[in-house]
């Protein structure tokens, strides 16, 4: 337990996992555009409204994580 992130780093993470389940798909980023959120060489837009498992039906959890457009 002796590693530590910088704080900025960690909330950039967790900000762009959020983005990637956004409750409509078109507000998802682009597999490509979160690899330029992730090294911060993008700014993250704001977050909508994130899904939840229970509003969206017979969507897999793989499916739920992907962080790109659905079809």
């Amino acid at each position: 337990m002796g590693n530590s992130f910088p704080e900025q780093e960690v909330v950039r993470f967790i900000q762009v996992g959020i983005l990637c389940v956004e409750e409509n798909a078109k507000d998802r980023p682009t597999m490509s555009n979160v690899i330029f959120m992730l090294r911060n060489e993008t700014p993250i837009p704001s977050l909508k409204q994130p899904a939840s498992i229970d509003t969206v039906p017979n969507l897999t959890t793989f499916q739920f994580f992907r962080c790109e457009v659905l079809s």
